[in-house]
């Protein structure tokens, strides 16, 4: 004889196709079990075969065929042309938008370009996980460079062999956490404090040359 199970579900909070996944789900636990229960626990299968092909394989399909010759910073390019106002970075109660996003990027890239930054010239970034890192981040791929992230937990003598070791030409900090590091020999250091969109401007824009055999990060 068989037996009915009714779920109960607050449906402001739960839509039904969610607890029609979690029913299919239980149901198979269930007969897992009546199959086998000299299994572990570890050992069931608790997601339905239809959960199990969303999860792996159709949430998973995540290829996007990306045109000949488009680069990260051709596609930060679009975006930000296409959704301008809409929040690219969100910290605590801070957001900064893909349009303003792409403007300090673009704008620290030339300056980095007027400093000698081009392909395959590394760039050290000494920063806390920030709106700045990013900026750089795309800053340098830009100016076509390479970026050496550098994690600040790192020991200040393995941060000056990173930077020293790395060929890194200039070094993009804050004046809080550089202050704490010391010199690095001839290595130029770039400030990201607030206000820095004014310490760094190029009249002159310099045309980029990315390569697709350019090297990303080190």
């Amino acid at each position: 004889k068989g037996f009915e199970i009714s779920i109960n579900y607050n449906t402001d909070i739960y839509e039904g196709e969610t607890m029609k996944g979690l029913s299919e789900c239980y149901i198979k636990t269930l007969r897992e079990i009546l199959q086998d229960d000299a299994q572990k626990v570890s050992e069931y299968q608790f997601v339905s075969e239809n959960i199990y092909q969303k999860i792996v394989y159709d949430w998973n399909d995540t290829d996007v065929e990306v045109p000949e010759g488009v680069y990260v910073p051709d596609i930060l390019e679009k975006v930000a042309k296409e959704y301008p106002k809409k929040a690219a970075l969100i910290c605590k109660e801070q957001s900064i938008t893909f349009e303003e996003l792409e403007q300090k990027a673009e704008q620290l890239a030339q300056y980095l370009m007027q400093k000698g930054i081009h392909d395959n010239t590394t760039v050290a970034l000494l920063l806390d996980r920030s709106f700045e890192l990013f900026i750089s981040i795309f800053a340098v791929l830009k100016a076509g460079g390479t970026y050496v992230p550098i994690d600040l937990s790192y020991p200040k003598d393995r941060i000056e062999y990173l930077i020293e070791n790395s060929d890194s030409k200039i070094f993009i900090s804050k004046d809080r956490i550089a202050g704490q590091m010391g010199n690095f020999g001839n290595v130029e250091t770039l400030y990201l404090d607030e206000g820095w969109e004014n310490n760094y401007k190029e009249e002159q824009q310099s045309k980029r040359n990315i390569r697709p055999d350019d090297i990303c990060y080190m």
